[in-house]
Protein backbone atom coordinates (compact mmCIF):
# COMPACT_ATOMS: atom_id res chain seq x y z
CA UNK A 1 0.00 0.00 0.00
CA UNK A 2 1.41 3.41 -1.01
CA UNK A 3 0.79 6.31 1.42
CA UNK A 4 1.65 10.00 1.17
CA UNK A 5 2.77 11.38 4.55
CA UNK A 6 2.55 15.14 5.16
CA UNK A 7 4.41 17.03 7.89
CA UNK A 8 2.18 19.70 9.43
CA UNK A 9 4.78 20.90 11.95
CA UNK A 10 5.31 24.63 12.27
CA UNK A 11 8.42 26.63 12.97
CA UNK A 12 11.88 26.78 11.47
CA UNK A 13 12.47 23.08 10.75
CA UNK A 14 15.51 21.95 8.81
CA UNK A 15 15.64 18.15 9.42
CA UNK A 16 13.00 15.41 9.33
CA UNK A 17 13.21 11.74 10.23
CA UNK A 18 10.26 9.51 9.47
CA UNK A 19 10.19 5.94 10.79
CA UNK A 20 7.45 4.00 9.00
CA UNK A 21 7.48 1.07 11.43
CA UNK A 22 8.48 -1.49 8.80
CA UNK A 23 12.24 -0.97 9.03
CA UNK A 24 12.27 1.84 6.47
CA UNK A 25 12.92 5.55 7.12
CA UNK A 26 12.99 8.81 5.19
CA UNK A 27 14.51 12.27 5.68
CA UNK A 28 12.09 13.99 3.28
CA UNK A 29 9.69 16.48 4.83
CA UNK A 30 6.57 14.87 3.27
CA UNK A 31 7.57 11.45 1.89
CA UNK A 32 5.60 8.82 0.02
CA UNK A 33 6.09 5.29 1.33
CA UNK A 34 4.99 1.87 0.09
CA UNK A 35 4.21 -0.87 2.61
CA UNK A 36 4.95 -4.24 1.04
CA UNK A 37 3.59 -6.61 3.70
CA UNK A 38 0.30 -6.90 5.59
CA UNK A 39 0.35 -5.66 9.17
CA UNK A 40 -0.24 -2.72 11.49
CA UNK A 41 2.50 -0.11 11.67
CA UNK A 42 3.43 2.65 14.14
CA UNK A 43 4.72 5.79 12.43
CA UNK A 44 7.16 8.18 14.12
CA UNK A 45 8.17 11.66 12.95
CA UNK A 46 11.09 13.53 14.52
CA UNK A 47 11.63 17.14 13.44
CA UNK A 48 14.71 19.18 14.29
CA UNK A 49 14.89 22.95 14.15
CA UNK A 50 17.55 25.52 14.96
CA UNK A 51 16.89 25.52 18.71
CA UNK A 52 14.61 22.55 19.39
CA UNK A 53 13.36 19.15 18.32
CA UNK A 54 10.10 17.25 18.67
CA UNK A 55 8.89 13.68 18.14
CA UNK A 56 5.36 12.53 17.38
CA UNK A 57 4.46 8.83 17.56
CA UNK A 58 1.26 7.54 15.96
CA UNK A 59 0.71 4.02 17.33
CA UNK A 60 -0.94 1.53 14.94
CA UNK A 61 -1.33 4.37 12.42
CA UNK A 62 -1.23 2.29 9.21
CA UNK A 63 -3.00 -1.02 8.59
CA UNK A 64 -2.22 -3.07 5.49
CA UNK A 65 -4.77 -5.81 4.91
CA UNK A 66 -3.85 -9.49 4.72
CA UNK A 67 -4.05 -10.61 1.13
CA UNK A 68 -2.92 -7.24 -0.21
CA UNK A 69 -0.85 -7.66 -3.36
CA UNK A 70 1.45 -5.17 -5.02
CA UNK A 71 0.88 -4.91 -8.76
CA UNK A 72 3.84 -3.56 -10.71
CA UNK A 73 4.26 -2.84 -14.37
CA UNK A 74 5.56 -0.61 -17.10
CA UNK A 75 3.76 1.58 -19.63
CA UNK A 76 4.87 1.80 -23.25
CA UNK A 77 3.44 2.75 -26.59
CA UNK A 78 2.75 -0.14 -28.96
CA UNK A 79 5.91 0.82 -30.87
CA UNK A 80 7.97 0.07 -27.72
CA UNK A 81 8.71 3.65 -26.59
CA UNK A 82 8.55 4.26 -22.81
CA UNK A 83 5.44 6.24 -21.91
CA UNK A 84 5.50 8.16 -18.62
CA UNK A 85 2.61 10.00 -16.97
CA UNK A 86 0.08 7.24 -17.70
CA UNK A 87 -2.77 7.02 -15.16
CA UNK A 88 -3.34 3.42 -14.05
CA UNK A 89 -6.70 2.83 -12.34
CA UNK A 90 -7.41 -0.37 -10.38
CA UNK A 91 -11.01 -1.63 -10.41
CA UNK A 92 -12.35 1.88 -11.06
CA UNK A 93 -10.90 3.14 -7.74
CA UNK A 94 -7.30 3.88 -6.78
CA UNK A 95 -5.21 5.57 -9.46
CA UNK A 96 -1.44 5.94 -9.72
CA UNK A 97 0.70 7.57 -12.43
CA UNK A 98 3.66 5.90 -14.12
CA UNK A 99 7.02 7.56 -13.43
CA UNK A 100 9.55 8.93 -15.94
CA UNK A 101 10.80 5.38 -16.67
CA UNK A 102 7.21 4.19 -17.27
CA UNK A 103 7.04 2.12 -14.06
CA UNK A 104 4.08 2.03 -11.70
CA UNK A 105 3.07 0.26 -8.47
CA UNK A 106 -0.45 -0.11 -7.12
CA UNK A 107 -1.87 -2.27 -4.31
CA UNK A 108 -4.79 -4.68 -4.71
CA UNK A 109 -6.45 -5.45 -1.37
CA UNK A 110 -7.79 -8.87 -2.38
CA UNK A 111 -6.87 -11.84 -4.53
CA UNK A 112 -8.92 -12.73 -7.58
CA UNK A 113 -9.63 -10.94 -10.84
CA UNK A 114 -8.83 -7.21 -11.12
CA UNK A 115 -9.19 -4.73 -13.96
CA UNK A 116 -6.52 -2.15 -14.73
CA UNK A 117 -7.18 0.76 -17.09
CA UNK A 118 -4.32 2.80 -18.57
CA UNK A 119 -5.19 6.37 -19.61
CA UNK A 120 -3.11 9.20 -21.06
CA UNK A 121 -4.37 12.20 -22.96
CA UNK A 122 -3.64 11.77 -26.67
CA UNK A 123 -3.82 7.97 -26.47
CA UNK A 124 -6.57 5.40 -26.53
CA UNK A 125 -7.36 3.82 -23.16
CA UNK A 126 -6.19 0.25 -22.70
CA UNK A 127 -7.74 -2.27 -20.30
CA UNK A 128 -6.07 -5.36 -18.86
CA UNK A 129 -7.38 -8.01 -16.50
CA UNK A 130 -5.03 -9.70 -14.05
CA UNK A 131 -5.84 -12.67 -11.82
CA UNK A 132 -4.02 -12.47 -8.48
CA UNK A 133 -3.45 -15.66 -6.53
CA UNK A 134 -1.03 -14.32 -3.89
CA UNK A 135 2.20 -12.33 -3.63
CA UNK A 136 3.41 -9.73 -6.12
CA UNK A 137 1.85 -9.60 -9.58
CA UNK A 138 2.97 -7.90 -12.78
CA UNK A 139 0.69 -6.30 -15.35
CA UNK A 140 2.45 -4.23 -18.00
CA UNK A 141 0.99 -2.16 -20.80
CA UNK A 142 3.52 -2.91 -23.55
CA UNK A 143 3.82 -4.90 -26.74
CA UNK A 144 0.35 -5.78 -27.98
CA UNK A 145 -1.09 -4.26 -24.78
CA UNK A 146 0.77 -0.97 -25.26
CA UNK A 147 -0.98 2.36 -25.65
CA UNK A 148 -2.00 3.50 -29.12
CA UNK A 149 -1.89 7.22 -30.02
CA UNK A 150 -5.22 8.80 -30.96
CA UNK A 151 -3.76 10.05 -34.26
CA UNK A 152 -0.55 8.22 -35.24
CA UNK A 153 1.20 9.19 -38.46
CA UNK A 154 1.98 6.75 -41.29
CA UNK A 155 5.56 6.26 -40.04
CA UNK A 156 4.26 5.13 -36.66
CA UNK A 157 1.84 2.68 -38.30
CA UNK A 158 4.62 1.28 -40.51
CA UNK A 159 6.90 0.84 -37.48
CA UNK A 160 4.17 -1.20 -35.78
CA UNK A 161 3.83 -3.38 -38.87
CA UNK A 162 7.60 -3.91 -38.66
CA UNK A 163 7.27 -4.91 -34.96
CA UNK A 164 4.67 -7.47 -36.00
CA UNK A 165 6.82 -8.92 -38.79
CA UNK A 166 10.17 -8.71 -36.93
CA UNK A 167 9.69 -8.61 -33.13
CA UNK A 168 12.70 -6.78 -31.58
CA UNK A 169 12.62 -8.84 -28.36
CA UNK A 170 10.43 -10.63 -25.81
CA UNK A 171 7.18 -8.83 -24.89
CA UNK A 172 7.73 -6.27 -27.67
CA UNK A 173 6.27 -8.11 -30.65
CA UNK A 174 2.79 -7.22 -31.84
CA UNK A 175 -0.07 -9.41 -32.99
CA UNK A 176 -2.06 -8.64 -36.13
CA UNK A 177 -5.06 -7.33 -34.14
CA UNK A 178 -2.87 -4.68 -32.50
CA UNK A 179 -1.30 -3.69 -35.83
CA UNK A 180 -4.77 -3.35 -37.34
CA UNK A 181 -5.84 -1.19 -34.37
CA UNK A 182 -2.89 1.15 -35.04
CA UNK A 183 -3.71 1.31 -38.76
CA UNK A 184 -7.34 2.01 -37.82
CA UNK A 185 -6.17 4.84 -35.51
CA UNK A 186 -4.12 6.26 -38.40
CA UNK A 187 -7.05 6.02 -40.85
CA UNK A 188 -9.67 7.27 -38.37
CA UNK A 189 -7.86 9.55 -35.87
CA UNK A 190 -9.49 10.86 -32.72
CA UNK A 191 -8.74 14.57 -32.39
Amino acid sequence: MKIQFIDKSSGNINHWLWDFGDGMTSTDNSPRHTYLRPGTYTVTLTVIGVSCSATKIEKDYVSVLTGATQLTGITREVNGDILSGVSITLDGGETVVSDLSGHYQIMASTTGSHTLVAHKDGFRDRTRTVNIVQGTATCSFQGQSGLIPNAPNIGYALACINHWLYPPGPDTGLDIQTVLAVINAWLYPIQ
